[in-house]
């Protein structure tokens, strides 16, 4: 059995979270949280980095993350694109952020764009518009 964009994308994000945590970056949205999370347990709290979106690291993890997103992180993104095509990851996130239901077709304008670095916005934008339109019948409710 041949494999889905569906399963391209989880074998994709499972690489990706197993390199982010071997980063040190814990997530924490309470101070509970982040007690229980962070690593090194007996560091101080103020030598860690918020890094966004609840997430943290401790200041001597930073080379690591920096390498990872500088370095490992496109390496996934690139192996990932190389085994997909454009149309199938456009009709899966318009599924999968409800655009046919909502119409807003747009929003994953940002998202595909983060894969796809070299389209304008001009050209994302008409490719998303070509896809959703063509398929929208099919998920009509």
């Amino acid at each position: 059995m041949s494999k889905t964009f569906k399963d391209y994308k989880e074998e994709y994000e499972q690489a990706y979270n197993k390199g982010l945590n071997e980063t040190g970056v814990f997530f924490a949205f309470s101070k509970e949280q982040f007690n229980e999370n962070k690593q090194p347990k007996d560091a101080k709290d103020n030598e860690f980095i918020s890094v966004g979106l609840g997430g943290y690291i401790h200041e001597s993890n930073k080379s690591k993350l920096d390498d990872f997103i500088k370095v490992k992180a496109k390496q996934l993104q690139e192996d990932f694109k190389s085994k997909v095509k454009l149309d199938d990851m456009i009709e899966y996130e318009l599924i999968n952020h409800e655009c046919y239901y909502t119409g807003e077709y747009l929003d994953i304008l940002d998202l595909i764009r983060s894969y796809y670095e070299e389209l304008s916005e001009e050209e994302a934008t008409n490719k998303i518009k070509d896809i959703y339109f063509k398929n929208r019948d099919k998920y009509e409710f």
